[in-house]
């Protein structure tokens, strides 16, 4: 995966990443950012926005991102099968893609061309163009839809085994613990 968007004012979250975790969480204080998440069984996600408890490394609240480029079957699937996992935790993902992008989506499967509902676990951060700019992609989001699990899932039956929701919060505490260490240990290291 390359890398994106310009530093946003959170060390370590682009812009665009920081943007999410505004419209999600409603502020940005005790938020990490995770890459490369497994997702047991469901893949790797691309990133993970944690507001972590105070002065801890233990997940308080979470919401994945996906950032794709183009609309492949593997990635339709990906949407499929996580917006299931995201309905049974009683979590959201969000999916950074382009309007051209959402559009074929609305084309193929009736989603909504502009809806956005806060209970929806599938949403959509619409960007609606994307420029290198010094190797770094440069999204220029435009807007926020969504889906319900019905509009999403509708032609596929509820017989997936899902992940448990406690493993995986879990496997985000031990990297959050990690990358929590490891920014210390280099700030006491400049220090020294």
């Amino acid at each position: 995966m390359a890398n994106f968007e310009e530093q946003g004012a959170v060390a370590g979250v682009s812009r665009v990443l920081e943007g999410i975790a505004l419209h999600y969480f409603g502020n940005l204080n005790n938020i990490i950012s995770l890459q490369s998440v497994n997702l047991f069984g469901f893949g790797e996600i691309d990133w993970v926005l944690i507001r972590h408890k105070l002065m801890k490394a233990e997940v308080d609240d979470f919401v994945t991102v996906e950032i794709r480029t183009d609309l492949t079957s593997k990635i339709e699937s990906s949407m499929l099968n996580r917006t299931v996992v995201y309905k049974a935790w009683n979590t959201k993902g969000y999916w950074v893609i382009s309007e051209h992008v959402y559009a074929n989506l609305v084309k193929r499967y009736g989603f909504k061309e502009s809806s956005y509902s806060s209970e929806h676990p599938c949403r959509f951060f619409l960007c609606d163009s994307a420029i290198f700019k010094d190797d770094y992609l440069t999204l220029n989001p435009n807007r926020y839809v969504s889906v319900d699990l019905d509009e999403v899932y509708q032609p596929t039956p509820y017989n997936l085994v899902l992940p448990d929701k406690d493993k995986v919060v879990q496997v985000f505490n031990a990297k959050m613990r990690a990358e929590l260490l490891g920014s210390i240990y280099t700030v006491v290291r400049k220090r020294l």
